[in-house]
């Protein structure tokens, strides 16, 4: 998934600058060219999917965990080419300032994946595939919203849509598309890789079903908090793309400077959020003491991390919007790999530190 949605990246920087330059037209033939760069991209996502199973065996994974990871990932499939396409609308209205439709479609998505998530999981025969079946009724959720909003007001659709498709000309901008896009997946995809690895190094770990517990919660706390920082980068994406296409970059230097003092003082207020509650937020996700426990004394320490978290997404933001997503890859890579990576698994397993040693480095 974090292939698709990385690639995708590309419409921040395209789109955003064609917008502030006026070129809408450009807009229309950048989607066109995401569609078909995502299509060739969804091929690779198909088969590592399908093969889930066998391929965290080969990586010595909990045999219950892999069965269980075989379904999911395939019964999720034929909700990604929704998400990729809700998504490359997204990027496109988004780009051009239009968020209010959005903010709608992305509530009523949730809602019916939490709905259904909960009626398939608990009340139907699926059980844990009802979540994977829940979230692709979501994922088409998403897409198919879009055709009564565009019904609704066609004009935001006329104004990048209007000489219809051009799939010639969409392809003539495939090779611009992978050059910023390829950089993009990778400032996405890597860390989504890192958090990957650290749960595969917590599944190698000798209490693996606590490590995993308690991993899990950590992410999801983190994850949670990421799409607060994500939104403001989005804002600040679009804000620098507009700017720079217009020529105007003294705006977007100001922009720049708003995003990172809302994001320093948002993540101090989750800091002190997570000190403070570290004891009770892991008892929303798990019930078991031991993993609380440690989940709990994890939390206490690593809380400030949010703040250079924080300060790292809204940093790729800009660099998406500046169109600068190679720098922001290779610095993605050195940090998450060149040293998250290398130091957790020092401290975890040559240093008997456990998942304290994974969470605390990474």
């Amino acid at each position: 998934m974090s292939i698709g949605l990385g690639l995708a990246s590309a419409l921040d920087t395209l789109c955003s600058q064609a917008y502030g330059a006026k070129k809408f037209d450009k807009i229309g033939i950048y989607f066109q060219t995401g569609i078909l760069v995502l299509l060739t991209a969804l091929v690779p996502m198909v088969i590592v999917n399908s093969f889930a199973e066998p391929i965290l065996n080969v990586l010595g994974q909990h045999r219950e965990v892999t069965y269980l990871t075989r379904d999911f990932s395939r019964l999720m499939l034929p909700g990604l080419p929704f998400l990729f396409l809700y998504e490359l609308v997204r990027k496109v209205l988004s780009t051009q300032n239009i968020l209010k439709p959005l903010v709608v479609i992305a509530v009523l998505g949730n809602v019916v994946n939490l709905g259904a998530g909960y009626g398939l999981a608990y009340h139907t025969s699926l059980g844990f595939n009802g979540i994977a079946v829940a979230r692709t009724l979501g994922n088409v959720t998403l897409s198919l919203l879009l055709v009564p909003y565009f019904w609704w007001d066609p004009k935001k659709l006329t104004q990048w849509w209007g000489h219809g498709w051009d799939l010639k000309a969409a392809a003539g901008y495939m090779r611009l598309f992978w050059r910023i896009g390829l950089p993009g997946m990778l400032m996405m995809a890597v860390e989504v890789w890192a958090f990957e690895i650290l749960a595969i190094m917590a599944g190698l770990l000798p209490d693996s079903v606590t490590a995993l517990a308690t991993h899990a919660v950590l992410m999801n706390v983190n994850i949670m908090l990421y799409t607060t920082f994500y939104g403001i980068a989005v804002a600040a994406s679009i804000r620098v793309g507009n700017c720079l296409g217009a020529n105007a970059p003294k705006k977007a230097r100001l922009a720049c400077y708003a995003a990172l003092a809302i994001t320093v003082g948002l993540a101090l207020v989750f800091v002190v959020l997570l000190y403070t509650l570290s004891g009770q937020i892991p008892r929303l996700f798990i019930d078991d003491e031991e993993s609380i426990d440690l989940a709990s004394t994890i939390m206490a320490f690593w809380c400030p991390f949010e703040i250079v978290d924080g300060l790292n997404a809204v940093m790729q933001g800009i660099f998406r919007g500046a169109g600068k997503q190679k720098p922001a890859a290779i610095a993605n890579v050195a940090c998450y790999y060149g040293v998250g990576i290398t130091l957790s698994a020092l401290l975890a397993f040559v240093f008997d530190l456990g998942v304290k040693g994974l969470c605390c480095a990474r």
